[in-house]
């Protein structure tokens, strides 16, 4: 164990560590605030700088000054619940800086637009379950470990979780449901989920297990139906492996359906409770917008990524046509049901990797408009040259992983591609995450 003392602390960066140095040694610190004096642990090392854990606080940050959340320190949900929103801006505004100011490009870089709403805005939540003393604890994992942090409030998603949970909590302990245990691989309750809409009128809850006998399910579908009717479906998801993905690839439903609905305005969505959608709507319907205004002259648009076509067919009015590709079944077969319940009918599907059917649909359509919002990872450079070699006009590219999107971005503009525009969303308060909105236009 190694162990550094009296570590001031410089500034924050992006993902949210302290920075310090101390003997020509930088040094990375979970949790860690500028204006801090540290004692801290390193983890571990990594291109020459140390990643390090508080082991105490020697002189703490004016910052640290809005102790609302008790488990704050411990919890790996959010970072920054305990600090005013405001500076929680600023400090992504300095993000910003630091993130963009690389690019092969002179531009204009934009101020984060806040988040409508700051506290319960995240409309998902898959909880661990662990044992405790005998009992049952539902919370999240500490930082950097697999130990569960108890808690009975959260401020980043709905109350009513919480409130649900509890109820669980006595299930589990009078049903005597075995919980799963990582290390001997025994047991079989391993997390909790919730999906809902933003009103909160549509909940879906999710049971994952580790084999499909579950006992008493009925006693818990009585309880829970009888006490919360915006609860829509009750899920039992099987996930057999030993392994950090949560969700397995069966399931049966309990109770009701295995979606919620969800609207954007004058859209309304159908939304599995596998899919990928949105966590904090008031924000993502500002991004839709501000997408949809860039969509202009009757265009015929490529929503590559499109998921359950939430974005396609909330610009959908504003274009000519709209051909969606995904390769994702489910969600390829949602974004259809979507388009029916909306009726919108300017729109085409292709169930497909994007590579493999690029060639044929623009020879197909001329499109004016490329809109990407890829996973974490980001695109293919594949993907890049055989978009930018059709030559289309404009690219929309949301991101809210904006290190793999710049690195993204500079590979068009290898390809003759130039940036007219960057927009920043704060769509996860309380985290140092940032959702990024990059528009290019083709030279």
């Amino acid at each position: 164990m190694t162990i550094i003392k009296n570590l001031s602390i410089q500034k924050l960066v992006f993902q949210g560590y302290g920075l310090g140095f101390d003997n020509n040694n930088t040094y990375f610190v979970q949790n860690a605030l500028p204006g801090d004096v540290l004692d801290v642990e390193v983890l571990y090392t990594k291109s020459k700088s140390y990643f390090c854990q508080i082991i105490k606080i020697l002189k703490s940050s004016p910052l640290r000054k809005n102790i609302r959340c008790s488990i704050g320190k411990l919890c790996g949900a959010c970072d920054w619940v305990n600090i005013d929103y405001n500076q929680q801006l600023a400090f992504k505004n300095m993000f910003i800086k630091d993130l963009f100011t690389p690019l092969q490009q002179s531009i204009s870089l934009p101020q984060i637009i806040p988040s409508p709403v700051i506290d319960y805005y995240r409309n998902k939540s898959l909880l661990p379950v662990q044992i405790e003393n005998n009992k049952p604890i539902i919370g999240m994992y500490a930082k950097q470990s697999h130990n569960v942090i108890e808690h009975t409030k959260c401020f980043l998603h709905p109350e009513i979780f919480n409130q649900i949970i509890q109820d669980i909590k006595e299930w589990i302990i009078l049903s005597k449901v075995k919980i799963y245990d990582e290390q001997t691989l025994t047991g079989n309750l391993r997390h909790i989920g919730f999906r809902c809409s933003f009103d909160q009128q549509s909940i879906i809850i999710i049971l994952v297990t580790k084999t499909t006998k579950l006992p008493f399910t009925k006693q818990l579908i009585h309880l829970l139906t009888n006490k919360y009717k915006q609860i829509k479906g009750i899920i039992q998801n099987i996930n057999k492996l030993h392994t950090n993905t949560i969700l397995g690839e069966s399931d049966k439903i309990l109770f009701g359906q295995d979606f919620y609905l969800e609207h954007l305005e004058a859209l309304n969505y159908k939304i599995n409770y596998k899919a990928f959608f949105q966590v904090n709507i008031p924000q993502a319907i500002n991004i839709y917008n501000h997408i949809k205004k860039n969509i202009s002259n009757d265009p015929v648009v490529l929503d590559a990524y499109s998921g359950t076509g939430s974005i396609g067919l909330f610009i959908a009015s504003q274009a000519k046509k709209v051909v969606f590709v995904e390769s994702n079944t489910q969600a390829h077969q949602s974004a259809i049901e979507n388009a029916y319940i909306n009726n919108i009918n300017n729109i085409e599907f292709r169930n497909a990797e994007v590579n493999n059917v690029i060639d044929n649909i623009t020879q197909e359509n001329l499109f004016n408009t490329v809109i990407f919002d890829p996973p974490r990872k980001g695109l293919e450079p594949e993907t890049i040259e055989l978009i930018s070699k059709k030559n289309i006009p404009q690219i929309i590219y949301l991101s809210c992983n904006p290190s793999t999107q710049i690195r993204d971005v500079n590979l068009f503009i290898k390809h003759h591609y130039k940036i007219k525009e960057i927009s920043a969303f704060d769509m996860f308060p309380h985290t140092f995450h940032i959702e990024s909105l990059i528009i290019l236009e083709k030279t």
